[in-house]
């Protein structure tokens, strides 16, 4: 009998370990400054060479208007102030200022664009090779030796890209600097002899624009960023086809319908610690992390496996990190608090995946659905 437990468990700790399948959620994290007071946010076109600075200020708007933490304000509320040139070519930020504080507006965000170009460099190299050869002429019965030069013609052609923006939010009350980023990136890439991809240039300048903008958006706006999370398995026993059916349906990003079919084999094994532990992840999919919190040490009583242990304590991490975006969410607005529905267990206990209040950021959708896992 004793014999027959070992043997059991070995087998479900092989069964949990090897080639996991993987899913992928969001998971919400926190502005890198502490900005209060700020609601209404004008972003302005940036320092820089024409028309760079008008695309900058383009592309910024696009991810702040994705993120949807600040209501963004159309410039044109600035008048002629926002287009005002001091004598160094930079705009007059003293007037913009004061133009926003009669409009209403809480912040400005403005900057320069240090670098966007893209740059190819076209290089044509001839290498000499010398070799010599020697061996017998076996019908002749005589010996020979061989020298010969070979010659190698190289076509390079090397692009490299690069964006680079620095930004500064001001408060328009104090007028005093609150955030300050500078963010760069940048791409190389070779064609040799027309063997390689060179990446179009307006296309590959868009995308480092993106990504620096993106970068602004996390100094001063909470955000979402992806995640893998790894599902557990279950090879054997009640539950089993239910289980593979939700690991299936996260890894297509579908974690509603992922956590309907593990809590049928719930509903069959209560002690399914597989189904449980995944249960734990959908409830995160979803931001709840008292329900989270619940699955996963249900999970660890029925076994004590490694994976439960490390998405216990990786929830226990993501938690902090949804409550510090969730404050920096109610210190922008009045409303009840995003805080108080994430600190602790329901007192009721868990119901399905459908019960309970589902809190989601007044400023944010709560996501569904993920591009599949590789």
């Amino acid at each position: 009998m004793r014999a027959r437990k070992l043997l059991l468990l070995v087998f479900t700790a092989l069964m949990l370990s090897g080639c996991a399948p993987h899913a992928r959620l969001l998971v919400w994290r926190p502005a890198a400054e502490e900005i209060q007071g700020v609601n209404k946010l004008v972003i302005l076109d940036l320092d820089g060479e024409e028309p760079y600075g008008r695309i900058a200020r383009g592309a910024l708007e696009a991810q702040f208007a994705e993120n949807r933490h600040y209501t963004l304000v159309d410039p044109a509320v600035l008048g002629t102030a926002r287009s005002v040139k001091n004598g160094e070519g930079t705009t007059d930020v003293s007037a913009a200022l004061a133009a926003a504080k009669f409009a209403g507006v809480d912040a400005i965000l403005t900057g320069q664009v240090v670098s966007y170009k893209v740059d190819d460099d076209e290089q044509h190299d001839t290498h000499f090779s010398f070799g010599e050869n020697s061996g017998k002429n076996k019908k002749a019965g005589t010996s020979f030796n061989a020298f010969g030069i070979g010659i190698d013609n190289n076509h390079t052609i090397t692009r490299e890209a690069s964006v680079s923006l620095t930004v500064k939010l001001i408060d328009v009350q104090s007028q005093q600097v609150v955030a300050v980023r500078e963010s760069s990136h940048n791409v190389v890439a070779q064609k040799v002899n027309g063997e390689g991809n060179l990446p179009a240039r307006e296309r590959v300048l868009t995308e480092l624009l993106t990504a620096c903008s993106k970068d602004v958006v996390t100094l001063i706006a909470p955000h979402y960023v992806p995640a893998t999370v790894t599902l557990a398995r279950q090879l054997y026993g009640k539950g089993g086809d239910d289980v593979r059916r939700g690991n299936e349906h996260a890894q297509q990003g579908d974690w509603a319908a992922a956590a309907d079919s593990w809590e049928a084999a719930v509903k069959d094994n209560p002690g399914n610690h597989a189904a449980l532990h995944n249960l734990a992840l959908a409830a995160e999919a979803r931001h709840d992390f008292p329900a989270a919190t619940l699955h996963i040490n249900k999970a660890m009583a029925s076994y004590s496996a490694t994976l439960y242990h490390e998405t216990q304590k990786r929830l226990k991490d993501e938690q902090v990190l949804y409550l510090a975006a969730a404050r920096q969410v109610d210190a922008r607005r009045s409303a009840p608090s995003l805080v108080q529905n994430q600190a602790g267990p329901r007192e009721n206990g868990i119901g399905s995946s459908g019960s309970g209040p589902q809190v989601t950021p007044a400023s944010h959708e709560s996501p569904v659905r993920l591009p599949k896992s590789e």
